[in-house]
């Protein structure tokens, strides 16, 4: 059984902000691929319109894709129902896996960023530390948003 899940999805803004977008992929069936390809679908349509909502609302016409994560990020805030504008100790790392897959967790350091990879729950999020790739980008200024943010209907 694939388990419902939490996808964040970071995006480069052409206004020296980034935008994270949280999402729910739904569990499916391993041995159904129509039902996988179902609830990756379901996710990137809510993707797909929580970012243009986003993109209208602050009157931005694009936003450039840095990388995605599937896994359990450190910070409370992540796990919210609803997201946070101008989130400030963002930090994010490239892995191995290739674009998109990135790692990311709120952290007040560099330093703090790599100690949650050292911790013992950090193979939880599907990867080792060998799978991060240095250098760490911190983000100054960060909205976060979930699908919980917007009225579906509008």
């Amino acid at each position: 059984m694939g388990i419902a899940i939490d996808i964040y999805f970071l995006y480069q803004l052409e206004n020296d902000k980034h935008l994270l977008l949280k999402v729910g992929r739904p569990g499916f069936s391993n041995a159904n691929q129509n039902e996988e390809n179902w609830a990756d679908e379901i996710s990137d349509n809510k993707k797909n319109i929580l970012l243009q909502k986003y993109l209208n609302k602050h009157e931005l016409n694009q936003a450039k894709f840095i990388g995605e994560f599937q896994g359990l990020p450190e910070g409370d805030i992540l796990y919210e129902e609803k997201g946070q504008p101008n989130l400030t100790d963002l930090w994010f790392t490239q892995t191995t896996y290739g674009h998109p897959w990135i790692f990311l967790s709120l952290a007040q350091s560099e330093e703090e960023f790599w100690a949650i990879c050292e911790e013992e729950n950090f193979a939880d999020n599907g990867m080792k530390k060998e799978n991060l790739l240095t250098p760490a980008f911190h983000l100054a200024c960060t909205d976060f948003i979930t699908e919980n943010d917007f009225d579906h209907t509008t």
